[in-house]
Parts: C-alpha cells; structure tokens; sequence
C-alpha cells in the first residue's frame, strides 16, 4: 500500500511485514515472542520505542531507519540509511548495515554474530563501542570521538578511513 502506518506498542504474534509504499511507518515498543519484523518503505521508519524479543528485524533499501531507543533481537538487517538514538543494538546473530549514523553513543554487541557496515559509519561525535566474538567488517567511520573495539574473540577490519578521537581496545585479532 501507499498509506503512512503509524502503531503504538505492539506485540507480534507472528512474523510480520509492514509495508507502506513511499510513506512513513513510526512503530512504538515492539515485543517480538521470537517472531521476525520487516518494515518496507521508501519513506522513514521510526522505531520510537524499546524492541526485545524480535527474531529478526529487517528494513529495505530506499528509505531511512531511525532506531530511537535500545534494540534487543536476534538478528538486524538495515537495508537503508539508518540513524541510532538508542543506546544499545544487541543481538545474539548478525548486524548489517548499510549507513549508520550515530545520534547518541551507542554500544553494538553481536554476540557470536558478525557486524558488517557498507558505507559510512558516522558519529556525529559521538562514542561507539563494538562488542561481540564474530568476524566484523565496517567500511569506514567518521567523527567519532571514542572508538572502544571490545572483542572477546573473532576479528574485526576496517575497510577504509577511521576518524575518531581516541581508541581503545580490548581482546585480540584486529585488521
């Protein structure tokens, strides 16, 4: 459809496809019971509230994401440009990517999954902190101003430029 899709807190019963054409989908507090979410737009998608319990959350390309508050999920897959006001994306499988902004400090943890990043991290100056004991891959980052890689095994490469202010290090196996 092409209609905006606005929904307060939602409680998933099972997998569920949002879908709203070139308009904007805004979506409260999700409680996933280990069902998966997508939302398809070319338009924004807001997340506004907390989300736990989602198998996998999955966006298209063409639109933006905009995660406003801490994610808890399997697995994320951000198909477009996707800004983070939420303090946390933490997930026990893979976070991808495509842009990511960062609109407060954020802590991405994937448990045994990989993190992986297309284009541009940005942070606006903010501080981002990776966790996890999977085989990251971000493609490059821009202010930043603390860049903690916190990895309790795996590896992590850096594609192109990193810009931040300062970087810690934690764990082993970094390219």
């Amino acid at each position: 459809t092409n209609t905006a899709l606005t929904l307060g807190a939602v409680t998933l019963g099972g997998n569920s496809t949002l879908r709203a054409g070139n308009r904007t989908i805004g979506v409260g507090a999700v409680t996933g019971g280990g069902f998966n979410l997508a939302a398809y737009t070319a338009g924004a998608t807001t997340f506004n509230g907390a989300m736990a319990g989602v198998n996998a959350l999955t966006t298209d390309a063409g639109g933006t994401t905009t995660a406003q508050n801490a994610v808890s999920t399997t697995s994320v897959n951000f198909g477009d440009a996707a800004t983070l006001n939420g303090a946390s994306i933490t997930t026990t499988g893979n976070q991808d990517y495509t842009t990511l902004n960062l609109g407060t400090n954020v802590l991405l943890n994937s448990g045994a999954g990989s993190i992986t990043t297309a284009g541009l991290v940005t942070g606006a100056g903010n501080n981002l902190t990776i966790q996890g004991s999977g085989t990251d891959t971000i493609a490059a980052t821009a202010a930043i101003n603390s860049l903690t890689l916190n990895k309790s095994g795996g590896t992590i490469t850096f594609i192109g430029n990193t810009s931040q202010t300062s970087l810690a290090t934690a764990g082993n196996n970094f390219n």
